[in-house]
């Protein structure tokens, strides 16, 4: 996990999350492997008593809880179960990250929020493939292609080697006719990566149960916005930050000569980027 994103996920539990404290909350990480040497992981951000944190990952490693047998049908979790759940850097690795997206929101509680962030570029790092890169409108389409409400997007323009995009949407509270749309697309997602799967396609999923659609979340009354604005700021001052470090690292000479042989020295005495660090020249 990069630490830019670790900081924007812990703004999303400051900003949205803070007021709910004390309430329960279920909450599911997607793709919560700690790998490659990391020390940062979501768990500590979820650390309030009343709330339940899970881990789910396609294998077994640290501060992972859930593995599901098929990647793209996690049978083992049930329907509209979570309040949050968040997914960092881990989208770029799915080769068929819109059927994840649908096992999501099949999990996710109707007003409940989803959180995914993902590079807009960066090196090349499989874990064990690396796809795609996100920009804002990527994300976009991904809620479109949910039905779901786009609450918060934005993408990190400018600021390291990674320019992560992030999307918070909100599942709606649908009606019993939209409810049964969303499960047979869902079929359809599941059936097209059946291929995939040892496991047979089940029947199209029925998503209520006896008692009808589940309570929706408390997180249903959150009003977007608030935090593409945290994120603005948090960027503004991240690239702030990054060019008085890149000023200060430069030798005295270089500062006293012109500005254009000033940037062409700069770029190359600027250091090597670090796979995990927080605010990388580019």
């Amino acid at each position: 996990m990069h630490t830019s994103s670790h900081e924007k996920v812990a703004a999303f539990v400051s900003t949205y999350l803070d007021q709910f404290r004390s309430t329960h909350l279920d909450i599911l990480d997607v793709g919560s492997q700690m790998v490659g040497g990391q020390v940062l992981t979501y768990r500590t951000l979820f650390d309030d008593p009343e709330w339940n944190y899970t881990g789910l990952d396609v294998e077994s490693g640290l501060n992972v809880d859930v593995i599901p047998a098929d990647g793209y049908r996690w049978n083992e979790l049930e329907s509209d179960s979570f309040d949050v759940i968040v997914s960092g850097q881990t989208f770029e690795h799915i080769p068929f990250f819109w059927a994840t997206a649908f096992e999501i929101g099949r999990a996710l509680r109707p007003g409940g929020l989803a959180l995914i962030t993902a590079p807009g570029r960066g090196p090349y790092h499989r874990y064990p493939v690396d796809c795609w890169r996100f920009h804002d409108d990527g994300f976009v389409a991904v809620a479109d292609h949910l039905e779901f409400e786009v609450v918060d997007v934005f993408t990190d323009w400018n600021r390291n080697v990674w320019e992560e995009s992030i999307v918070v949407m909100r599942k709606p509270v649908w009606s019993p006719a939209s409810r049964d749309r969303f499960a047979t697309r869902l079929w359809h997602q599941r059936a097209l990566t059946a291929t995939l799967s040892p496991n047979p396609i089940e029947e199209a999923p029925i998503l209520d149960g006896e008692n009808g659609p589940p309570a929706p979340s408390v997180l249903q009354t959150i009003d977007g916005g608030r935090f593409t604005a945290v994120l603005e700021s948090l960027r503004l001052k991240a690239i702030a930050a990054k060019e008085a470090r890149e000023e200060a690292a430069k030798p005295r000479i270089v500062r006293m000569l012109p500005n254009r042989l000033r940037a062409v020295l700069g770029r190359r005495l600027r250091p090597q980027p670090s796979m995990w660090g927080e605010d990388i020249p580019s």
